[in-house]
């Protein structure tokens, strides 16, 4: 019996017999493969736990306005601006805002569904204390004014909030007990920013968009410290010193800091200090606005 898988007999006569010889079968090429694409996987964009920005309130714009900077998650910081306004759009967000100073001057309620007058900003209450803004102050007399470093800076107070996506925003986080007086002298910005028990000093100049800022130990004579520095002049840049101060409640300081060249461009950085025993400040973030 012939195996039912043989393609064809063929039959081949010779003088003495009959020989049977079996072909071996074609098969058919086998069929074109398809490639099949992969989608990437997309990454979870990361979840902020705190929010850090800019309350700002000018001559030509009194009305007060959040302006996004930062976002504090578990992967760090980010200066990604998808991710540090994402939740102003989803819900209410409760900003502490700290003044020239460094105390708490007041607190601002963003309102989603307002349209602030400037769009790169957000909209909402601001309830000063004393009624006054980041750059205004009142004596115990009653005697109010205003620090015109402050004013000339842009009229803006650092701010901070504990991330809210629904319901009620949470409390502000009282980031006023946590600030650090620093110095500017000869050239440097002088305070004990990694909580060591000694002051550094570290270049102006490296202010001027470095990503890493070599510090020395200060061995100079004390001098005055202040919460934020206003208008120091860098050649044709200005630097305002904002302030250093613990924003995201982690037992760490963050120094922020503002750079306008002399085309006008500002852009706002988040430097933390390196570990014991580098002397060093590492650029985290930075925002151009």
């Amino acid at each position: 019996m012939f195996n039912a898988r043989v393609a064809s007999l063929l039959i081949v006569g010779v003088s003495c017999g009959q020989r049977v010889e079996r072909t071996v079968p074609v098969h058919a090429p086998p069929p074109p493969t398809h490639s099949v694409s992969v989608a990437p996987t997309r990454l979870k964009p990361p979840v902020p736990h705190y929010l850090v920005g800019e309350v700002c309130s000018t001559a030509a714009q009194p009305t007060y306005r959040y302006f996004p900077l930062f976002a504090r998650s578990n992967d760090g910081w980010t200066d990604d601006q998808s991710v540090a306004r994402a939740p102003l759009t989803e819900a209410p967000q409760h900003f502490s805002v700290l003044g020239f100073d460094g105390e708490r001057h007041g607190k601002m309620l963003t309102a989603v569904e307002r349209t602030p007058t400037d769009p790169r900003g957000f909209a909402g209450d601001y309830r000063g204390v004393w009624s006054v803004g980041p750059c205004g102050f009142r004596r115990p007399d009653g005697v109010r004014g205003v620090t015109m470093g402050c004013v000339n800076a842009g009229g803006c107070g650092i701010a901070a909030a504990v991330a809210a996506r629904t319901g009620p925003p949470p409390e502000p986080p009282e980031i006023e007990r946590s600030v650090k007086e620093l110095c500017v002298a000869n050239g440097a910005l002088i305070g004990d920013l990694d909580g060591d028990g000694t002051d550094e000093a570290f270049p102006l100049n490296g202010f001027r968009e470095q990503e890493e800022i070599a510090g020395t130990p200060y061995e100079g004579a004390p001098c005055k410290g202040q919460f934020a520095w206003y208008r120091i002049q860098l050649g044709t840049d200005i630097l305002d010193v904002l302030g250093a101060v613990d924003l995201d409640q982690d037992g760490h300081l963050e120094l922020l800091t503002a750079l306008t060249t002399e085309a006008g461009s500002r852009s706002v950085a988040l430097y933390t200090p390196a570990s014991a025993p580098a002397l060093r400040l590492d650029r985290r973030a930075v925002v151009v606005r």
